[in-house]
């Protein structure tokens, strides 16, 4: 038997026929919000990004998001929306606005369908709410809040 050592490359995104992709959100409020009101609305968020994603069937990949403040930090991770979505964090005080990365990673759609299910379903979010909260989309060459060694 022989084998065969020659290093090979892979990529397991394009085997699994799989899309991921990732944003960042400057978030504010004209009011504070409570840590339970925060969790509803990032809860809210990620639903409505993954009903864009596959609608209500079970999903094979995962939507996460963190939310970070000076005031403390939140994750939430959602595997299936048929499940109740992993939440947790510490967060002090009510929260006016922060920096918020999500990522999702999807076996079935390519990187371009991943990204417009998180940007559709961000503004379907945004129809939703009052008008206290803004979103502003940053890119990689902002410093607003380093997220680096969080979780």
């Amino acid at each position: 038997m022989t084998i065969d050592d020659t290093p090979q490359e892979e990529d397991s995104k394009e085997m699994a026929h799989a899309g991921s992709a990732g944003v960042e959100w400057d978030l504010t409020w004209e009011s504070g919000l409570t840590e339970e009101e925060m969790r509803q609305r990032l809860e809210e968020w990620l639903t409505l990004i993954s009903k864009e994603l596959i609608g209500a069937g079970p999903m094979l990949g995962h939507i996460k998001a963190i939310f970070k403040c000076k005031d403390g930090w939140m994750r939430v991770n959602l595997v299936d929306p048929r499940l109740k979505m992993d939440v947790d964090g510490d967060l002090k005080g009510a929260v006016q606005g922060g920096r918020m990365k999500v990522m999702a990673a999807l076996v079935g759609k390519n990187d371009e369908q991943v990204m417009d299910g998180l940007l559709k379903g961000t503004g379907t979010f945004l129809k939703g709410q009052d008008s206290n909260v803004r979103i502003i989309r940053t890119t990689k060459k902002d410093n607003i809040i380093r997220m680096e060694g969080l979780m």
